[in-house]
């Protein structure tokens, strides 16, 4: 992980009160944050509910029969589909967005795992796309400076931070 500048925390400073203002939106991807490596993983959240179901399912099996049984298992398992999944990504964007605005230091290390996407809240098309993509320049680049300067008139065309930068698929803002 890369050293945090004094400049690194003016910039989270700057992005944390945008994103406060709607300036700018923060997406994520569940399916890359939600893994064992990530700063915002939690094995337990991810493991407990469907071990829940599952037992609930032979213990229905147990005392209900085969039919029974297998008719708790495919309900657990849609149950899980339906409800547990969204729950569990809105889980891991709430502890993400926590992370990411705590401090530069912890921002840095959510962004370097990656599945993290910075858009302007008015212009989506104008982003930065972790890991590969840079928060710096785009926070330089978008958002207003304490001097009252204004960036965000006329960026240049098709400008973007990162391979793939104008491409959505994957990531969510979840809405509370």
């Amino acid at each position: 992980m890369a050293r945090i500048s004094a400049h690194d925390k003016v910039l989270h400073d700057r992005l944390r009160a945008a994103y406060e203002r709607n300036v700018v939106s923060i997406y994520t991807e569940f399916q890359r944050l939600n893994t064992p490596g990530s700063p915002v993983f939690n094995p337990w959240e991810s493991v407990l509910p469907l071990l829940v179901l599952l037992l609930l399912a032979v213990i229905v099996l147990l005392v209900g029969g085969i039919l029974v049984g297998m008719g708790a298992l495919v309900m657990g398992l849609a149950i899980y589909a339906l409800v547990i999944r969204k729950w569990l990504a809105r889980q891991v964007y709430n502890r993400a967005l926590i992370t990411l605005m705590v401090d530069a230091k912890t921002f840095q290390a959510v962004w370097d795992h990656g599945g993290v996407v910075l858009a302007m809240t008015d212009r989506p098309q104008h982003q930065a796309r972790a890991p590969r993509g840079s928060w710096r320049a785009f926070v330089d680049r978008y958002l207003p400076q304490a001097d009252g300067a204004d960036p965000l008139t006329a960026p240049p065309a098709g400008a973007s931070f990162g391979p793939g930068a104008d491409r959505r698929s994957g990531f969510s803002r979840e809405v509370e």
